[in-house]
């Protein structure tokens, strides 16, 4: 698809062709925090030091808070592009985890 842009202020210019190329790798910060999502929703509470075992290069920081909120920044290691999210884990229902006997 070709698409023109008509750019006017003091005089008129015309692009026809335009090349985009950023890369950066939000893509893998992203991947990692959509299974850390995952995770959560599944099981509770993700486990960060497996991430950065598979992935060497990627440093994951968790910080709980009192209401049960859990803030993680992702951060590329060599790049030092990051990316932070929250998130709110898997309620457990009442009572789960006592050991009532």
């Amino acid at each position: 698809m070709q698409t023109r842009v008509t750019l006017t202020k003091d005089s008129t210019q015309v692009y026809e062709n335009f090349v985009f190329d950023q890369r950066n790798g939000m893509y893998e910060l992203i991947s990692v925090a959509s299974s850390i999502l995952n995770w959560e929703a599944r099981y509770g509470d993700a486990e960060t030091t497996t991430y950065m075992a598979y992935y060497p290069n990627i440093k994951v920081e968790k910080n709980k808070l009192g209401e049960g909120s859990t803030i993680y920044k992702i951060s590329n290691r060599n790049t030092q592009e990051s990316f932070t999210f929250a998130s709110r884990s898997l309620v457990l229902p009442p009572g789960y985890g006592t050991n009532y006997v």
